[in-house]
């Protein structure tokens, strides 16, 4: 866990790619929802906003 955080809280780009990846496997859903709180909680709203709308942004062209 220790290091799955670590990698979400290098950037951005790595922290979407977590949630994205976690939001489409059944099973890994909590860990999408816990690494965009984690980004929320240490970097404020506007970077877990940010984060979100990356985030919505690569699963609307992945998956559309």
């Amino acid at each position: 866990m220790r290091s799955l955080a670590s990698f979400v809280m290098r950037g951005r780009s790595q922290a979407a790619m977590v949630i994205v990846v976690a939001g489409v496997m059944p099973l890994l859903n909590l860990f999408s929802g816990a690494a965009l709180a984690l980004v929320t909680l240490r970097q404020g709203g506007r970077e877990g906003f940010i984060t979100l709308m990356l985030s919505t942004a690569i699963a609307g062209i992945l998956l559309g």
